[in-house]
This record gives C-alpha cells, structure tokens and sequence, in this order.
C-alpha cells in the first residue's frame, strides 16, 4: 500500500494571513494621500520597523534592494522619510503618520482657499478682470489669504488703512495673525491711515512691524473700509458689511499704485492746504461774530429810560 502522499505546505498561518490584509488596508490611505503602492509599502515596513537599514526595510516591504533605495528617496522627498546621519550604516525612519496628515490638511486648507480664484479663472473666457467675492469672518481669513506667496515675493504691500469702528470684535485676532505673517515673512507696509483712537496699539507696533503709516486727521481721511494694492490684484475690506472683494488685474493694480505713489508724495502738500482752508475758515468765523457782537452793541438801548424827565404833576 502506497505511503500517504506528503501535501506541500501552500498556505499560511491564519496569523499571516490577518497581518498581510491589515498591512494592505493601511496601504489605501496612504494612497488617498499620494503615495504610489511601491512607497506605502515601504513606508509601512519602516513605520512597523523602527529606524533600519535599507536590507531590512527591502525585506520587510518585499521589494529588491535597488528599488527600495529609490523609492526612499522619494519618500524623503514628499517629507515622509527621515534619514539618521551619524549610524555606522545608513538607517531610515518613518515620520508619525499624524504629521504627514496634518501636512495634507494643511495643503487642502490652501487648495479650498485657492478654489474662487480657480472657479473665475474656469468662467473668465474673454474677461480681463477676474472679480472674487468672500463674506463673514471665514470670509475675510480667505481673502487676506488671496495670493499671499505673491506679496511675500514683492515684500511691500500699499494700504489705505481703516479705523476700527466698524470692524467685528472677533475679527480682530485674524488682522493681528496676517500681520503676524507679514512681519515673519518681511513684507513692509506703506499706509494712509485716520488719527482714530482704535488704531492707537496698532500706531505703537508700526515700527515692529515694518509699517509706514502717514496718519491723517479725520476732516481729510475717515475711512472704515480698507484697500489693499499688489502688483496684480487690489482688495477692498468692508468690515461693517463683512464682504470682502478682489479685483485681479494687472492694470487696474498698477493704476492704483500710481494713485497712491501721488498721495504719497503730496500728502504735506494737501494736509497744508487742508490746513490753511481750516485756518481761512476760523478767521471768518471770528470775523462774523465780532460783526454780529458790534452791530448787537450798536443797536441796543436801555429799556424805559425816557428821553426827558416826566412832568411833574403839581
């Protein structure tokens, strides 16, 4: 009677068989964030690792020792992948997955600002000015946003600044945070703003800040609504209303910054004007109160005083 044929072992351990499915579910979300199926391998294998050595990290992924060496580059490369200096022999770590999807919201929280400017640019066909329109605080964190790597390359943005009586308590922390991130990223400001008590703290940090501001009396500038010049856009910031609105063309940008290159050269021009209307203005003012006192002088007489004394009755 023939021995029992001896069956080949084909098949795993259910244990095996449970870690190699968990290990390719892990793989889908690192897919939903860019990563080729070849890179979520390996980076799985150096997340489950530890720092290893790339002969570890190619067994562990099941890919050749060549092509893991080329897609740990490219892991460095999307930032997902520290390499140790200073080992004996070259190790790799995997950076925690919490800061790669922290990085990827932070990149759609760029992309969803950037989705207006898309959308015109989807319906503008023969137009040359691309109007965009944002409302309400989420509004305004947008806007203020708009093109921001441009002005950090220009370093300067031109402003007509606004007092702050009609601008929204809470609003105020998100104009300190973009002015927070123009002073980090060096981006001067030169400005006209009004002689306002609201803005007195923001007049004490001029200088912190890198600001220029020519401060105006209220009889010649008493804006509460702001306007912002860049080299291809121009944003206009309604506080009372919360609507926010950006007109992108390079023309009507260029124009304006002309307009304020004016007012910035003639401002002791017209503050002295405005100062010697105001000076002719009090002095006929003085003029008609002193004629108005002297002609009530002129014209008033004691009441019941007789011209001659009153007969006497004998």
């Amino acid at each position: 009677m023939p021995e029992p044929i001896q069956l080949r072992e084909t098949a795993k351990s259910a244990d095996q068989i449970m870690a190699i499915t968990t290990f390719k579910n892990l793989e889908t979300p690192l897919r939903n964030l860019g990563f080729t199926d070849k890179e979520a391998k390996v980076y799985l294998a150096l997340l489950g690792l530890g720092p290893s050595a790339v002969r570890e990290i190619s067994l562990k992924s099941g890919l050749k020792k060549p092509t893991t060496y080329v897609i740990l580059d490219e892991l460095r490369l999307k930032d997902a992948v520290l390499f140790l200096p200073g080992a004996k022999k070259k190790l790799y770590s995997a950076k925690d997955p919490e800061e790669l999807f922290d990085a990827a919201k932070k990149r759609l929280n760029q992309a969803l600002y950037d989705l207006p400017l898309l959308k015109n640019l989807g319906k503008k066909g023969n137009q040359k000015a691309i109007v965009t329109y944002y409302e309400g605080a989420s509004g305004y964190e947008q806007a203020m946003r708009y093109r921001e790597n441009e002005i950090t390359e220009d370093g300067e943005m031109l402003c007509y600044l606004a007092s702050g009586q009609t601008i929204p308590p809470a609003m105020f922390q998100s104009i300190d945070e973009f002015m927070d991130r123009l002073r980090k990223n060096n981006v001067r400001i030169r400005g006209f703003a009004p002689d306002h008590e609201t803005l007195k703290r923001y007049r004490a940090e001029d200088e912190t800040y890198g600001r220029e501001v020519k401060i105006l009396p209220q009889s010649m500038y008493s804006a509460t609504s702001s306007i912002d010049i860049n080299r291809n856009f121009v944003r206009f910031t309604l506080f009372g209303e919360q609507m926010f609105v950006i007109i992108e063309n390079a023309e009507i940008a260029k124009i304006m910054r002309q307009i304020f290159e004016m007012n910035w050269g003639n401002v002791g021009f017209y503050q002295k004007m405005l100062g010697g209307q105001a000076a002719r203005d009090a002095e006929k003012a003085k003029v008609n109160t002193d004629q108005e006192k002297a002609a009530g002088t002129d014209t008033e007489k004691p009441l019941n005083k007789p011209s001659e004394p009153f007969p006497t009755v004998a």
